[in-house]
C-alpha cells in the first residue's frame, strides 16, 4: 500500500470535511440573523429571550397587523382654554366641579372637554383623586399624543390639560413590524438583573413632526414595563432609534 498516497487523501478528506463543517455554520448563522431581519422571530426564541433577560409577559400576546394607515394632523384650538406652549389647560378654583365616583367625571368631562368622545381612558388613579388620563383614538387604536390629563383632588376636578389634533388620512399604507420582532427589540433595550413584569401593550400612533404645525402619525408598539413605558417604532427609520422611552 502506497502510505503516502493514502495519507494525502485522508488529509484531503480532513480538510473538506472541515471545510464543509465551516460552510454550514456559516450558512447557519446567516440565516438565523436574515430571521431577526426580516421580521421572523418565533414564538420559541422570544420564550428563551424573555427566560434568560428575566422578564414575564403578564398580558396576553396581541394579534399582529399586516399594515396600517399613516395619518396627519394639525393641532386643534380650543377656545376658552388658556393656550401653552404645547396644548391648552383650564384650572378650577371656586366654584369647583364636584364629582363623586367615576361615572359623574365621565358626565362633567363630557360636557367640559371639546371633542371628549374621541378620547379613551388609559390611566387612572387607585381611587378618585389623583390623575386621570385620556387618550385620543383614531380608528380603534391610541393616538398617544392626543389626550386630556384631569387632576382630582377631594372630589373636586381642580385642572385639566389637553391637546387634540384633526386628522387626514394620507394615501401610504405602511407595513407594520410584528409583535415578536418588536418585543425582541424592547428586550435589547431593558435587559436587567432584576425580573421585570410587562404589564400593557398597545399598537397605536406616535407623533412626527412634519412642517407647517402639521404632524405625521406612524405606529408604535407600546410597552408598560413595570411602571415604565416604552415606544417601540413599528416601521423602519434607518438609524433612528427602534426604542424611546415614554417622558
Amino acid at each position: 500500500m502506497d502510505w503516502q498516497r493514502a495519507q494525502t487523501y485522508l488529509i484531503t478528506a480532513f480538510i473538506l470535511v472541515n471545510l464543509f463543517l465551516l460552510i454550514q455554520i456559516q450558512e447557519t448563522m446567516e440565516q438565523k440573523n436574515a430571521s431577526l431581519a426580516v421580521d421572523k422571530i418565533s414564538n420559541t426564541q422570544i420564550k428563551s429571550l424573555l427566560t434568560d433577560n428575566k422578564i414575564e409577559l403578564d398580558v396576553p400576546r396581541p394579534k399582529d397587523v399586516d399594515e396600517l394607515k399613516i395619518w396627519q394632523g394639525t393641532p386643534s384650538k380650543i377656545e376658552g382654554w388658556q393656550e401653552l406652549d404645547h396644548g391648552y389647560q383650564k384650572r378650577f378654583n371656586h366654584p369647583s366641579i364636584v364629582v363623586q365616583n367615576k361615572q359623574q367625571l365621565i358626565t362633567k368631562l363630557t360636557k367640559e372637554v371639546p371633542y371628549f368622545s374621541e378620547y379613551q381612558l388609559q390611566s387612572k388613579p387607585h381611587k378618585l383623586t389623583g390623575k386621570w388620563v385620556f387618550v385620543q383614538h383614531i380608528d380603534g387604536r391610541p393616538l398617544y399624543d392626543g389626550r386630556v390629563e384631569v387632576e382630582v383632588i377631594n372630589n373636586q376636578i381642580r385642572s385639566m390639560y389637553m391637546i387634540h389634533y384633526n386628522l387626514q388620512e394620507t394615501t401610504q399604507n405602511v407595513a407594520v413590524t410584528d409583535f415578536n420582532t418588536a418585543l425582541y427589540n424592547l428586550i435589547n433595550h431593558t435587559a436587567g438583573d432584576k425580573t421585570q413584569h410587562i404589564k400593557r401593550i398597545q399598537l397605536g400612533y406616535q407623533s412626527q413632526a412634519y412642517n407647517n404645525n402639521t404632524s405625521l402619525f406612524i405606529p408604535v408598539w407600546r410597552f408598560q414595563l413595570d411602571n415604565k413605558h416604552y415606544d417601540v417604532h413599528a416601521i423602519s427609520f434607518g438609524s433612528v432609534k427602534n426604542v424611546e422611552v415614554v417622558k
